[in-house]
């Protein structure tokens, strides 16, 4: 039961990064007249996983209510385990894109910053700057972009499996 709180609180924490990300850069690209097109399908990316992943957290928190009430819940520890997994992965993805932003603006990091520091804060967008350094950024950003469709393949065909026996169960 405990492990089941900490997956959905681990869940939770990890969209809200991830929905203030999508919306930092897609305000920053709407306030910005020649934003890079690509930096708003990084911000579609980031949104898409993470509403994934809180749709799957809602099943976790509905498993948590399962127990206690002794029905069947809908994932085994197993699938509770590769969800929280994946959270953790968008989470250092979701890291590894402010941290690749706030570096290639004008006003990015003069000193080293670690993937870790950067996450616990979210990206402010006055930390972008105009001119961005894109010939730098672009294969990282690329990178980046691929992770977040391979996570959000997972999360989605986890999501449908939970639909799946959802519907079983009933």
């Amino acid at each position: 039961m405990a492990e089941a709180q900490g997956a959905v609180c681990l869940i939770v924490g990890i969209v809200e990064v991830g929905l203030k990300l999508a919306t930092t850069l897609q305000t920053y690209v709407e306030s910005i007249r020649d934003a890079e097109e690509r930096i708003r399908d990084v911000a579609v990316d980031v949104n898409s996983t993470a509403s994934a992943l809180r749709q799957l957290g809602e099943i976790l928190e509905a498993d948590k209510v399962a127990v206690v009430q002794k029905t069947t819940k809908v994932f085994k520890d197993e699938g509770r385990n590769e969800i929280e997994v994946l959270a953790e992965h968008c989470s250092k993805v979701y890291a590894t894109i402010t941290l690749l932003v706030t570096k290639a603006g004008s006003a990015g990091l003069q000193r080293k910053t670690s993937v870790k520091a950067l996450s616990a804060r979210p990206l402010a967008i006055s930390s972008l700057g105009h001119d961005w350094k894109w010939s730098w950024l672009e294969p990282r950003i690329k990178r980046s972009q691929e992770q977040l469709r391979w996570l959000k393949m997972n999360l989605l065909f986890d999501l449908q499996l939970a639909s799946l026996a959802r519907y079983q169960l009933k």
